[in-house]
């Protein structure tokens, strides 16, 4: 059974086309609001499933009507959210988006409900999704001490870890469990409080540090240099969300028992893929058309 088990965020993102303002500018929008479904954890699920994996997502979302489309949203991507919590009296996450002409995005992010899931949801919902060789993602924008949970609850299950350190921070040895695949961008690289090197020592079995444009990069103990995978060329409209279309079919190859430079070059493809059309899930590929991008 290839499953991927998504211990993350859930937000509503409000998205608007812009210049990134620099502090204290006002800049005008050159396109309506969009209000779109986001949440580092839900569009990382969405495109692990739109691979083909049995994905099942633990979060939590609010009882308003941004929770309910949520959930729909996941149910109709063909996530599980039998584990996705539904928190009385508490707001979904919500994200601003700022996209300027070239793609690039500037982001802020009201946690909500994703501040709310804690270590005992987590491991009780890992407990009951484990299953052999299921892979569990997460990422930082849920309280630490849930990220730590999962990344304990997948060791105890004997199951691969993978991180997404965003937002960045230092990682305490915790987050970095023996075996854990740890996918920073090269911008949160510097801001992990170790290097590639030091996070291998610690006990990672690779660290894959994502490019944009450029691909991806692969250090892992004994390479004296990293492994630079290449990714398609495409034209770029919006890159929200591609880092998490990336992490979510990393996921999912390594969960099919894909090799990880196999897998690195797909996920890099399912990345580029990504930047295609507007919103963090707006051009989520299939796996014929991520393969189709690759042979192309």
């Amino acid at each position: 059974m290839t499953r991927v088990i998504v211990v993350g965020s859930v937000n509503e993102d409000l998205v608007v086309r812009a210049p990134i303002p620099a502090p204290g500018e006002t800049v005008a929008a050159s396109e309506p609001l969009a209000l779109l479904p986001g949440g580092k954890g839900a569009n990382a699920a969405c495109a692990a499933a739109r691979l083909g994996a049995e994905t099942e997502f633990a979060g939590c979302v609010g009882d308003d009507e941004a929770g309910e489309r949520a959930r729909e949203q996941l149910t109709a991507a063909g996530v599980g959210i039998e584990q996705l919590a539904v928190l009385e009296g508490v707001g979904t996450g919500r994200a601003v988006v700022i996209v300027d002409d070239g793609g690039e995005n500037a982001i802020v992010i009201a946690a909500e409900a994703n501040g709310r899931l804690d270590a005992a949801r987590v491991e009780a919902a890992v407990a009951a999704l484990a299953v052999p060789g299921a892979v569990v993602l997460s990422n930082l924008e849920i309280p630490e001490a849930a990220v730590e949970a999962a990344a304990a609850a997948a060791t105890a299950h004997g199951l691969r870890f993978v991180l997404d350190p965003a937002p960045a921070r230092a990682l305490g040895d915790a987050l970095v469990p023996p075996g854990a695949v740890i996918v920073p961008n090269e911008h949160e690289l510097t801001q992990l409080g170790a290097t590639p090197a030091e996070l291998l020592a610690r006990g990672a079995s690779a660290i894959v540090v994502t490019r944009g444009a450029e691909g991806a990069e692969i250090h892992e103990p004994g390479a004296e240099t990293p492994t630079r995978i290449p990714a398609p060329a495409v034209r770029a409209v919006d890159t929200t969300g591609a880092g998490d279309a990336f992490r979510g079919a990393l996921a999912a190859e390594l969960a099919a028992g894909q090799e990880l430079h196999a897998a690195v070059r797909l996920a890099a493809a399912a990345g580029a893929h990504a930047t295609t059309a507007p919103g963090a899930r707006g051009a989520l590929g299939d796996r014929a058309a991520i393969e189709a991008l690759l042979a192309g």
